[in-house]
């Protein structure tokens, strides 16, 4: 009986264990998602200040 009890205890802290571990990972990679995303669009903004001046130059320059 007691140990009946004890199994059915230690599946249930295992799947709560492979629960945590589950949300955990899922934690991590929205993380890291959101960490890309913001690389991403600070990339985007830092090649837009680096390559609009060159793109307005070429434009004057096709004015003339």
């Amino acid at each position: 009986m007691i140990l009946g009890l004890a199994n059915h205890q230690t599946a249930r802290f295992t799947r709560a264990q492979m629960l945590l571990g589950v949300v955990i990972i899922a934690l991590i990679c929205s993380q890291l998602l959101i960490i890309g995303v913001t690389f991403m669009k600070m990339f985007v903004l830092i090649g837009q200040l680096i390559l609009l001046p060159t793109f307005w130059q070429a434009l004057k320059e096709f004015e003339k």
